[in-house]
């Protein structure tokens, strides 16, 4: 800021001063005049005429700012505090007031070194003080030459009063100068360390493109001595091919722009050659500075980085898996080859675009969502997310998910997204394991044609077709013998035979056959179109023998995928399975009458035999297996003999119930006239034996009861204990001291005796009671026992059913075996045969 003082004869001054300075000084002008305080000025007015800039009268508080003038008005006192204009009245006398030193000594306080002060011509002392204080602060003082001032009488007492101070101020500049000159050396010794230790090839060349001054590590890279100082640079042999060197310094030189080029030494060392303009302190350009930076390093770094990357590149471009790379808001960054084919999708579909917005949205699924989401927050990572979506093009695909965070070169992170294509694996997993199932049940089933419906809902499922259906040959023509999906109502229903459905192709070719489009395809018009409907279909014969016998078929709406060879080899072995399985049906139903009939007469007992009261009960462990291998018997033996009989033959089926029938009528027949039971259990060794393979055997337990003392005598062949209550309570169990049946040759079997009260009950039973389960664990012998002795109330004819409703609440209605029960009440001699009863299911 420049201060202007004068008196009220300085306006001529003012104007001459005004008249040179240029409309942008970069400073603001105030002027301080002596005025009459009553007289009316129009100084601002007059002034504005002179001056390129704008002339304004101060007002208390005004903002000062640069390229402007500022009159003091009068009758008053004016000082500048925190950058703005402060005016106050005038107090006291007139010659008293002294505006400009107050000004002046105001704008030293204000700006120190940055103010400026000027004395014009009039009279008095005023403004001495003020640039005493102006100088003081570092600032710059200024009076007008004695022979251009109106009134010289400012002048003259200025300068007397700055006569001593100036003889002071050139002691002080004869010191500073010394000074000066000791920082200048310490600065050249400063530069010239800086230059040496610098490791650096720096060149420094003068406008004329010599060589001012230069580093040492500019001889062994430049090939540049310090003898070439003074040289201009483009005569000399560089070590470094710089093209066209001399007109990268000259557009330097022109432009003041720094340049940087990547060069080579004759060894392939690379530099960054960096030529920046030489600008001195005036603000002017004297010459550049040329510098090369070895960066072979970071370009044998950068060139490892890039083939690293390349390689990646190429890694991600071959891996078959389909990859993504997102950014921290969910679009895709990039995508490979692998994903715009599985996907059918091209790159301008794709990047860019939200992965939750990417072909109809099949992505934005809540669960990926949440675990894309929290990958970048939390550093985390997932694998192993399953995804089965019918995508837009491609149709149905099962997809694994992974994903994890990559840090970019850029800082950004991102999110690297795997995709696994495993619809293949997961269908033949599926069909895989739903062959299994169906084997299971097909092989569980006593009655097919129920869980026919079951096995082709299943399979329908199993390889994702819409509707499903199994035809039977018939004399004249078809029958749906299932159907399941939209045609399922037109189950039982019958089929022309020269209007057989799709199936058709395979039945004549006996062979599986797929058909893309059964609508589209003459050789079915007008039958499977008008049966099962249009669309793919998938159809296998049903062989016995070479022989047709049905077959199975499966649709899928033509918007989905044809049938693969996943799903064809399905059709092939489900077809296997239904042809057993009707196979085996027939076969069962056959051997069902004969197994009814074996059945019912293993199970015939006598309606009543004098001195005991009897009950028995047979249950199959599956309501359709109605024969098995356990038998009970009760015969008289001879007079005042009863024999009593339980066995369990190992198998099931045919097989069993015609060796039980064997061991059954053997043990009759041995029995009249002998009173030993082991004898019988021997001979009926020897039987089994020469009727059986050595796989099958037999358990036995046969008691010869006299009813006229209540003897007991009896052979347990490898049984189960019989049970003895006797009528006070006590309970007593048969010994098993023999081996079983049917096992070894020449076995020893022996008698156990006991005595039979009147009113004793006895009960025999075959494994099939104790070894009901709860969960894992059995009834038992100690249950079973407990059970009997608990149910003293029960009639003897019921109590079989008692204990089996007991064994079926603990087993929880299941059965894991077959059940045999009798149970024997000694009446003795003299009773009333009363009539007797039993249950057989």
């Amino acid at each position: 800021m420049v201060a202007v003082g004068a008196s009220a004869g300085g306006l001529e001054s003012f104007t001459q001063l005004l008249g040179v300075l240029p409309e942008r000084l970069g400073m603001a002008l105030v002027l301080i005049q002596h005025l009459d305080p009553t007289h009316e000025t129009a100084l601002a007015e007059i002034l504005q005429r002179a001056s390129k800039m704008p002339v304004v009268e101060a007002t208390d508080g005004m903002l000062v700012e640069p390229d402007h003038v500022y009159v003091m008005p009068p009758n008053v006192v004016m000082e500048l505090a925190e950058g703005a204009l402060r005016l106050s009245p005038r107090a006291g006398d007139a010659s008293e007031a002294l505006p400009i030193d107050r000004f002046f000594v105001s704008l030293a306080d204000h700006c120190g070194s940055s103010s400026v002060g000027i004395v014009l011509s009039g009279t008095g002392a005023d403004g001495a003080k003020g640039l005493a204080a102006i100088k003081e602060s570092g600032g710059l003082a200024f009076a007008q030459d004695r022979q251009y001032a109106d009134n010289a009488g400012m002048l003259l007492q200025t300068a007397q009063e700055e006569l001593h101070p100036t003889t002071e101020e050139l002691t002080t500049l004869d010191h500073e100068s010394r000074n000066r000159e000791t920082e200048l050396s310490h600065l050249a010794d400063d530069l010239d360390n800086v230059i040496r230790g610098v490791e650096i090839p720096i060149l420094i060349l003068g406008p004329d493109l010599r060589i001012r001054r230069l580093t040492p590590q500019a001889d062994t890279i430049l090939n540049v001595v310090p003898a070439d100082v003074g040289k201009p640079v483009t005569d000399l042999n560089l070590k470094v091919d710089v093209p066209d060197f001399r007109g990268a310094i000259e557009r330097v030189l022109r432009t003041h722009e720094p340049s940087q080029t990547e060069v080579q030494d004759a060894d392939g060392h690379w530099f960054s050659m960096r030529i920046r303009p030489y600008r001195t302190g005036a603000d002017s350009y004297e010459g550049v500075v040329i510098a090369f930076i070895d960066i072979d390093p970071l370009k044998r770094t950068t060139r490892v980085a890039e083939s690293a990357l390349a390689h990646a590149q190429a890694v991600v471009e071959t891996v078959r898996e389909p990859l993504l790379t997102l950014t921290p808001a969910m679009h895709v960054q990039e995508a490979n080859r692998a994903f715009y084919d599985a996907f059918g999708v091209s790159p301008d579909e794709t990047i860019g675009v939200s992965i939750y917005a990417l072909g109809n949205g099949q992505w934005d699924i809540p669960e990926l969502r949440s675990l894309l989401e929290g990958i970048l927050p939390g550093d985390r990572e997932f694998a192993d997310l399953e995804v089965d979506h019918v995508f837009p093009g491609i149709g149905h695909r099962i997809v694994v998910l992974g994903a994890r965070r990559v840090q970019e070169e850029s800082g950004v992170p991102s999110i690297l997204l795997a995709i696994d294509d495993v619809t293949a694996f997961k269908m033949q997993e599926r069909i895989s394991a739903a062959l299994n199932d169906i084997s299971a049940m097909v092989g569980s089933a006593f009655d097919f044609d129920a869980t026919l419906d079951d096995v082709l809902a299943a399979s329908v499922n199993a390889i994702c077709a819409d509707s499903g259906a199994v035809l039977l040959k018939q004399p004249e023509d078809w029958l749906v013998k299932s159907a399941y999906g939209p045609h399922q109502p037109q189950a039982g229903s019958k089929v022309e035979a020269d209007r057989v459905p799709a199936s058709g192709l395979a039945i004549e070719s006996k062979d599986i056959a797929a058909v893309p489009d059964i609508s589209a395809d003459e050789r079915f018009a007008g039958g499977a179109s008008a049966a099962l409907g249009h669309g793919r279909v998938l159809a296998a014969p049903l062989l016995l023998r070479d022989e047709i016998i049905g077959s199975v078929t499966f649709e899928r709406g033509i918007e989905g995928d044809a049938f693969g060879e996943s799903e064809v080899d399905f059709a092939r072995r489900l077809a296997t399975i239904l042809s057993l399985a009707f196979e085996n049906a027939r076969l069962y139903s056959t051997q069902r009458t004969i197994a009814d009939t074996l059945q019912t007469a293993l199970l015939t007992v006598p309606r009543r035999i004098p001195g005991i009261e009897f009950g028995y009960l047979y249950r199959s462990a599956t309501a359709a297996a109605s024969v098995g291998g356990d038998l009970y018997d009760l015969f008289e033996t001879g007079e005042h003999r009863v024999g009593m009989l339980i066995g369990d033959v190992s198998g099931k089926g045919v097989e069993a119930a015609t060796l039980a029938g064997l061991v059954k009528n053997t043990i009759r027949a041995l029995a009249f006239g002998n009173e030993s039971p082991a004898d019988v259990m021997a001979r009926t060794n020897e039987v089994v034996l020469r009727a059986t393979t050595q796989s099958t055997f037999v358990t036995l337990l046969f008691c010869i009861l006299d009813t006229r003392t209540g003897k007991l005598v009896y052979c347990s062949a490898g049984h189960t204990r019989g049970i003895l209550r006797r009528r006070d309570g006590g309970v007593e169990l048969l010994a098993v001291g023999s081996p079983i049946t049917g096992a070894f040759e020449h076995a020893r079997y022996v008698n156990g005796e006991t005595s039979f009260a009147p009113g004793d009950v006895m009960v025999l039973y075959t494994d099939g009671v104790t070894e009901a389960r709860q969960g894992k664990e059995l009834l038992g012998e100690e249950r079973l026992v407990g059970l009997v002795r608990g149910l003293p109330g029960v009639s003897t004819p019921g109590l079989p059913q008692a204990i089996l409703d007991e064994v079926m609440a603990f087993a929880g209605g299941t059965l894991s075996d077959d059940v045999a029960i009798i149970t024997i009440e000694f009446e003795g001699e003299g009773s009333v045969a009363r009539r007797t009863g039993g249950v057989a299911t």
